[in-house]
């Protein structure tokens, strides 16, 4: 009972949200709602749906309105609990994407608008940032950084427009210095090289 009351206050909070922070929504397929059994009716045809494994332990569940998911689907593994978090509206992903491992930390973390990423998403591992990327609609836009798994300093950083690179990429040292530096145009590389020094680029 406890989780079923906190996955449906959960769900509730993800709903409103994301129907606040998105107003045009694409139109989505009805749910396979296969294995799936209806476990309570909230009102204006929302339902709360969950499938369960064969020793009857849930394995995912959410909100249902109209045939389309809403608000946040939770999957769960069989022997460590939550596996993701998932935000739906009007049956699109809309708003948070959370994955975690089997020790529960936090792996990935994505933001979604109309089944697109939009906004930043960021992989961990150790608890630390292992990749960081933000997007505009669906394609890559700003910065995309890459960190060392082991010491957590940043190994590579490029710049990206309307899904190519644009601008910047930098490798880095051990000691996050710069030991490689390219300029980016459309896609295309149009000038630089490894560095010898801090100021100093060998063209290649």
């Amino acid at each position: 009972m406890n989780r079923l009351m906190l996955s449906t206050a959960l769900g509730i909070v993800l709903l409103f949200a994301a129907c606040k922070n998105n107003s045009g929504n694409k139109a989505a397929s009805k749910a396979n709602l296969d294995g799936f059994l209806v476990e309570a009716t909230l009102g204006n045809n929302l339902e709360k749906v969950v499938m369960r494994n064969n020793s009857g332990q849930t394995m995912e569940e959410g909100f249902v309105q109209n045939g389309l998911k809403e608000g946040v689907w939770i999957t769960y593994d069989q022997d460590r609990g939550i596996k993701s978090l998932t935000s739906y509206l009007n049956g699109n992903l809309n708003g948070v994407y959370l994955e975690f491992n089997r020790q529960l930390h936090l792996i990935a973390h994505s933001n979604y608008v109309n089944n697109q990423l939009h906004g930043t998403s960021i992989k961990y591992k150790f608890g630390r940032p292992l990749e960081v990327q933000n997007y505009k609609d669906g394609k890559l836009d700003g910065f995309f950084r890459q960190y060392h798994e082991n010491t957590g300093k940043m190994q590579l950083e490029a710049e990206y427009k309307d899904g190519l690179q644009d601008g910047i990429m930098r490798y880095f040292n051990a000691n996050e210095e710069i030991i490689m530096e390219y300029v980016y145009k459309n896609g295309q590389k149009v000038s630089g090289g490894a560095t010898t020094s801090k100021d100093t680029i060998i063209s290649k």
